[in-house]
């Protein structure tokens, strides 16, 4: 196992399989299938624990999804508000009057996949209300912040109940559509 240190969104191609990358709280982030050749990663701190592979000139590009006509147009783009994590009987909020984004506790230890879904999908409900549409806008930010669709499509159904189960396909249909 190594580490590496990734600062902006960098494509990869595999050089020896599988790979196997964990984030910097040694939780799963990304792994290859047999037929994964190049990938992308994010900025952050991770370990590679199988694998190597070797960087390419410019990142793997992933088209976005077209996104519904906006349902709402009052709430400003919450990203520079304090994001913390507390008991939250949602899994995450956000207060736009704070402003504040509330993590509930139990994902302190999640993985950074997991993280940025939710964080993206709260950022979302500044311009939607229809949830699977923010789970739609997380995968467009998540998309440009250098995850692979894999990843994303993984990331809802960690998260979400059986009783979302329609929003997870939804999200993973758009993924493989694409």
């Amino acid at each position: 196992m190594y580490p590496i240190t990734v600062t902006k969104k960098t494509g990869y191609r595999a050089t020896s399989y599988p790979i196997v990358i964990k984030d910097s709280k040694y939780n799963d982030f990304f792994a290859t299938k047999p037929e994964t050749e190049t990938f992308n990663l994010p900025p952050g701190n991770y370990m590679v624990e199988r694998g190597t592979f070797a960087e390419l000139e410019k990142p793997v590009k992933y088209k976005l999804f077209q996104m519904p006509f906006p349902q709402r147009f009052f709430y400003p783009i919450p990203y520079n508000y304090e994001v913390v994590f507390a008991p939250n009987p949602s899994k995450c909020s956000i207060f736009w009057d704070v402003p504040l984004i509330v993590f509930d506790t139990q994902y302190q230890n999640a993985s950074q996949v997991v993280l940025d879904f939710l964080y993206f999908h709260e950022v979302a409900h500044c311009r939607y209300t229809t949830e699977k549409y923010c789970d739609l806008y997380a995968a467009n930010e998540m998309l440009k912040a250098g995850y692979n669709p894999i990843q994303i499509g993984l990331a809802p159904a960690l998260t979400l109940s059986e009783a979302q189960d329609d929003r997870v396909e939804y999200l993973i249909n758009k993924l493989q559509a694409a």
